[in-house]
């Protein structure tokens, strides 16, 4: 009897916004990922490389993917040096290509990101250069691979960065054109996830945003209830130019990823969204033009007044990210929009569950709503909090 071929695994640390990391956690262990274990603003488990690439695929809250290379002692930089020139590059990385390399944390020696980067630098090429005579060039926007050096303590880890770019970047937003302070997608997924949107969709319940400026809610809500897996419209990753990339492997993933969009989308819920602001909604449509989820989501413009619960069985989910601010705060302007939401919701919407990320402390109150459950989390650089109301 031939023996199964044993496919070598790594240690990887999947890295994530601070408050998402049980969420992350559940997700790498649905995806059958081993020794899954929450650590702070991050996951790391053992896995093969098409696990790494399962996880870039279909993570809708991790934001890089780290796959371990060598872990040593760096009490100082000569240390960092050997322990970074002893890892063979020439498995990773063509001499005459590109590499970036990003770094975090500190100790008593190594204090500067800067310096930990340049040094570490400096042992990939003489590791290059003694042996093939050519030498990597730095490329900190387009590299063949990206390096990340994390420094604790005594303790220097030295992964490749197989995401390339952070993951939320799911490619449908365009560059250069967006609403004023669009929620990160990886957040969105979140919020919709702590609403039990997953589970109201599969029965049939619809999604509504009436505040749905960029569009975001709405297409993350149509990817999780469409099974769509979130990386599916990026083209570069992190791996792509990696000398030890499987090309195979990626490509089963990927016509995977491809059949269960197809039979996702055949039973998707109804998606509602609206914004009064036209310029808004146009920047929401083009979004849902560009991850092809424009015939799947009905998008318009108008006020939340008029917004109506679509025909279904079952209730659904509203998700809002309302308008706030310290201007909006201090002129007394956001009380005006928590009346006309109340007013709204008591009208047309009982029965529906309701989920909203704010940095209003009162806005229960405001709305007279009791709160289910509430998760504090940022919101780029503003500490907010996602709230769930039954109306």
């Amino acid at each position: 009897m031939v023996p199964m071929t044993q496919f070598p695994t790594y240690d990887y640390f999947v890295t994530c916004a601070a408050g998402l990391e049980p969420l992350l956690a559940d997700e790498l262990r649905e995806m059958r990922c081993r020794s899954v274990r929450p650590q702070r603003s991050g996951v790391i488990f053992k896995g093969t490389i098409k696990d790494g690439y399962r996880v870039c695929l279909w993570s809708r809250f991790g934001s890089r993917v780290l796959l371990s290379l060598g872990e040593f002692e760096a009490t100082n930089a000569d240390k960092l040096y050997t322990g970074a020139h002893s890892i063979p590059w020439e498995e990773h990385v063509q001499p005459s290509g590109t590499i970036a390399i990003d770094s975090v944390g500190e100790n008593e020696e190594l204090r500067n990101t800067q310096f930990v980067n340049v040094r570490t630098k400096d042992a990939i090429v003489d590791r290059l250069r003694k042996l093939s005579g050519r030498r990597p060039s730095v490329d900190t926007e387009n590299p063949d691979i990206r390096i990340n050096v994390a420094i604790h303590n005594d303790r220097a880890k030295i992964s490749l960065d197989l995401a390339g770019e952070p993951l939320h970047r799911r490619r449908y937003r365009t560059d250069g054109l967006q609403v004023l302070a669009p929620m990160k997608e990886t957040l969105a997924a979140a919020m919709l996830t702590w609403a039990g949107w997953p589970r109201i969709a599969k029965e049939g319940g619809p999604f509504v945003d009436f505040m749905c400026g960029s569009g975001t809610l709405p297409i993350e809500a149509a990817m999780i209830a469409g099974d769509i897996a979130p990386g599916l419209l990026r083209r570069k990753w992190g791996f792509s130019r990696w000398l030890q990339h499987d090309k195979e492997a990626w490509d089963v993933l990927i016509d995977e990823a491809h059949n269960r969009q197809t039979k996702g989308l055949e039973n998707l819920p109804p998606i509602i969204a609206s914004d009064i602001d036209a310029k808004s909604v146009e920047i929401a449509r083009r979004s849902l033009r560009r991850a092809e989820l424009e015939k799947h989501i009905t998008l318009s413009v108008q006020d939340l007044s008029v917004a109506r619960p679509p025909k279904a069985k079952v209730s659904g989910l509203i998700a809002l990210n309302p308008p706030y601010g310290k201007r909006m705060m201090e002129s007394g302007q956001l009380p005006e929009v928590y009346e006309h939401l109340r007013e709204a919701l008591n009208a047309h919407w009982a029965g529906y569950r309701l989920a909203i990320i704010t940095p209003d402390e009162k806005i229960s109150e405001s709305l007279e709503l009791n709160p289910q459950h509430v998760h504090k989390v940022r919101n780029g650089p503003i500490e907010v909090e996602i709230i769930t109301y039954f109306v």
